[in-house]
This record gives C-alpha cells, sequence and structure tokens, in this order.
C-alpha cells in the first residue's frame, strides 16, 4: 500500500520531551496529594461505577478510535496519534467537570486512579494491537521506554504524593506548604502548556479536516456513549445495588471525555522519532470546550438528588481535586456532630 513519502522531521528532540513529562511528574504527585484514601476504599465496596468507566476505557473509545480511523482512511503519523489518545488513561481534569455538573466526584477520582494504573500494562498493550492493523502506522513501540515513561508518571508520583499526604494526616501543616502542594499542579500545568508546543511543530503537517472530525467525534461520541451506558444503569428495574444514581451516570461520560492529553504529549514526544503524531492531542484538547458546556447543561437540566437524609448533613471543604485548586468535597457526618453556631 502506498502510504505517501516521507514527512519532514521538525522535532526538537528529547530535550523539551523531558521537560513536559517532568511538568507531567510534578502534577501527578500534586494529584496524588488530593487524594482521599477513605474514599478509594469506600469506592472498592462499590465498584460497578469503577468497572463501567474502565470498560468505557479499555474497551469502547479504543475501538471507537481505530473505526474512526478505517471509515475517514486517517492513516501514518495522523493515525498513531488518534490512536494514543483513544487508548490513554483517563485525565484528571474530569474530576473538577464532574463536580461542576453536580457529578460524584469520589467515583470521578477513583475511575481517574483506576485508569492510570491499568495504563501501565493497557496502554501500551492497546496500542500494539491497534497499530499492528492500522495502514502505514509503521511504528515499534519501545516497550521499555513506554513502560518507564508511564510508570514515572502514574504510578510512582501518585504514590508518592498519597503518602505525603498520609504522613501529614493528623498534623497540623503550615499555611506555605499547603500553598506549595497546590501549586504544584498550577506551576506544572503551566509548564506542560508552555513547553508542549516546542515539541510539536511538525505535528502542524499532519493536521487534515478528517482528523479534526476524528477528533471530534472521538471526544463528543464517547461522552454520548457514555451516558446512553451509565443511564441503562439507573432503571428501577436493576437490584438497588446496581442502580446508578444521576450523580453517577454524570461521573462515567465526563471520565470518558477526558483522556490525559498532557500524558500523550510527554510519552508521545519520547518514544515516537517525530513529532507530527503529536497534532492529535493538540486537537484533541479543543474539545473540552463543548464538554464543559454539556457539563453546565447537566447540573441546571438534570439536577442530582443531592439533598442530606435525616441522618447527615453535608459538610463541604474545599481541596484541591485532580489538576484544579479549590474544589469543594461534600463529606456526610452524623447530624449530632455537627456544632451549631
Amino acid at each position: 500500500e502506498d502510504c505517501g513519502g516521507e514527512t519532514a522531521d521538525l522535532s526538537t528532540g528529547p530535550y523539551v520531551a523531558i521537560v513536559v513529562a517532568t511538568f507531567v511528574f510534578l502534577q501527578q504527585v500534586g494529584v496524588g496529594t488530593t487524594l482521599e484514601w477513605e474514599r478509594l476504599q469506600k469506592a472498592t465496596t462499590r465498584p460497578l461505577g469503577v468497572l463501567v468507566g474502565l470498560a468505557m476505557q479499555l474497551a469502547v473509545l479504543p475501538f471507537l478510535g481505530y473505526s474512526l480511523s478505517r471509515a475517514l482512511s486517517i492513516e501514518g503519523d495522523a493515525a498513531i496519534g488518534l490512536m494514543f489518545i483513544a487508548t490513554a488513561p483517563g485525565g484528571t481534569g474530569s474530576n473538577v467537570v464532574t463536580y461542576l455538573a453536580g457529578g460524584d466526584t469520589s467515583l470521578s477520582a477513583t475511575m481517574t486512579l483506576a485508569t492510570s494504573t491499568c495504563a501501565f500494562v493497557s496502554w501500551p498493550a492497546l496500542l500494539t494491537s491497534y497499530l499492528a492493523v492500522t495502514p502505514c502506522a509503521d511504528f515499534t513501540i519501545p516497550l521499555g521506554t513506554m513502560l518507564t515513561t508511564v510508570l514515572l508518571q502514574t504510578a510512582i508520583p501518585l504514590g508518592i504524593g498519597l503518602a505525603w499526604k498520609r504522613r501529614m494526616a493528623g498534623k497540623e501543616q503550615p499555611r506555605s506548604l499547603v500553598r506549595f502542594r497546590k501549586g504544584i499542579i498550577a506551576v506544572a500545568l503551566a509548564g506542560i502548556v508552555a513547553a508542549a508546543p516546542a515539541s510539536s511543530a511538525s505535528g502542524l503537517l499532519v493536521i487534515t479536516w478528517d482528523l479534526i472530525a476524528a477528533l471530534a467525534i472521538l471526544n463528543l461520541g464517547g461522552f454520548v456513549i457514555g451516558f446512553l451506558v451509565a443511564a441503562s444503569f439507573a432503571t428501577r428495574a436493576l437490584p438497588e445495588s446496581w442502580r446508578f444514581d444521576r450523580s453517577e451516570v454524570k461521573a462515567v461520560p465526563i471520565e470518558v471525555s477526558f483522556q490525559n492529553v498532557a500524558m500523550v504529549i510527554s510519552t508521545l514526544a519520547l518514544v515516537h522519532p517525530k513529532g507530527t503524531a503529536l497534532a492529535a492531542p493538540a486537537i484533541y484538547a479543543w474539545f473540552y470546550i463543548p464538554v464543559l458546556g454539556f457539563a453546565y447543561a447537566l447540573r441546571k437540566l438534570w439536577p442530582s438528588d443531592s439533598a442530606p437524609t435525616e441522618h447527615t448533613n453535608s459538610v463541604v471543604d474545599i481541596k484541591t481535586v485532580g489538576d484544579m485548586p479549590a474544589v469543594p468535597v461534600v463529606h456526610e457526618v452524623p447530624i449530632g456532630a455537627v456544632q451549631q453556631p
């Protein structure tokens, strides 16, 4: 099959990629400090929502991405970038958007952690399988480099952040330390935004309307499919232990629509010999904007049942969730434990 001529290599080498990966590492450490161990344990006692999210991330999105690449005749480096996005773990921005939609932030955070943990094995395995049958995607994944990259951007920094938070539990933390911990995420994101374009100049060479359409369908179509699948678990015909409430229904499609673009950029820049494949994550990020609109519409048109029961009151703390600071997290505590002014 004729795959066309060679695409010029305009990448800047591994140096900028290493800078981006370093910022992603710092970002993930910051995310780890926002995780609540008790919330994660609670989610494991009712894992259906997490399993549905994993099925969407590991089965539906990769198949959708591959189907779009074939249907729209997307080949070569553009197809590689598309499949890196379709098989990537969920991004931490979904936690914030889930809150904005009135969704279950505990479920969202747990799904993000689960997909990030599975990515150590699932990401290279899915990429190898799909790229093997993608036309002109003549790219052998350097497994050692990719596994090391994923490990350094998921399990290790998240574990460091979680261990840091557990060690500081019950201790009064200096205000400067709290600000530093929250500032890690903001600084890391700013660094990713500033450094990523320098590593992807040649990505402009593979942007086509077909690629833009495929990424739009992958993002917005993933949201619609995720919503329909999650809504099917909200029917009263199911046992109560299997039934999703509205907040859980909202969390699943938002998680599916927020792939970890920063991790895709840093990983692609390190393992791909040219920068052309980086066009896909750069374009994909723009489609977060309509998802934000969907989230706001869900909050207004389909409010969650958030009224406290007769046994609990809602106590709201301001915490950092995901890759955004100052997100309210609701804790349910016995009425008698809430001090009246």
